[in-house]
């Protein structure tokens, strides 16, 4: 399966939907780390800014706290593109859990390829060849085949960390994987 390109920044809950998410999708992905993102300033000031520049994707868990930090996100970001990414409700558990969720529900690490594919297509990813006339362009200072807009948005997401100047955003997605 081809990886699919999408030029909005995808939020996520915790690392193992981004491990999962980094399979499937060629995209800046960022995690909230549970409800630890009331907390986080700083990911949220970068999720502003993302979100008026290339479109933000908010695709959590179909549990009540997926619901919880969703609605909190797109409360928080305001103004700019938030789409809603929405898996469907299966039941299950995750092969890493000893047992299943509280509701009983998988998560976007236990979900098929398939369907999380499918919902981003139908929130309305960007795929990469839309944002602009030559998303081939090489950057010189993210060192990533994007286009203009997502070089933006990685630019600003190596400004908010304080990453060095030959970082490539695509890896820096917490402070502490920073290259």
């Amino acid at each position: 399966m081809e990886k699919l390109k999408v030029s909005q920044v995808i939020v996520v809950e915790g690392r193992y939907d981004k491990a999962k998410l980094s399979s499937l999708v060629d995209a800046v992905i960022v995690t909230t780390n549970g409800f630890g993102i009331y907390k986080d300033s700083q990911t949220l000031g970068y999720l502003r800014q993302a979100a008026r520049r290339c479109g933000v994707i908010i695709l959590t868990d179909s549990d009540a706290a997926g619901f919880q930090i969703r609605n909190y996100l797109a409360n928080a970001i305001g103004e700019g593109q938030v789409l809603h990414a929405y898996i469907p409700d299966i039941y299950g558990k995750e092969r890493r859990k000893a047992s299943p969720g509280r509701e009983g529900k998988l998560g976007v690490e236990g979900v098929e390829a398939r369907l999380i594919v499918a919902a981003l297509q139908k929130a309305g990813a960007r795929s990469r060849a839309q944002d602009g006339p030559s998303p081939r362009r090489r950057s010189m200072k993210t060192d990533c085949w994007a286009p203009p807009t997502a070089r933006r948005c990685a630019a600003a997401w190596q400004k908010a960390w304080g990453c060095p100047s030959g970082c490539r955003p695509r890896r820096c997605l917490t402070p502490s994987t920073c290259c």
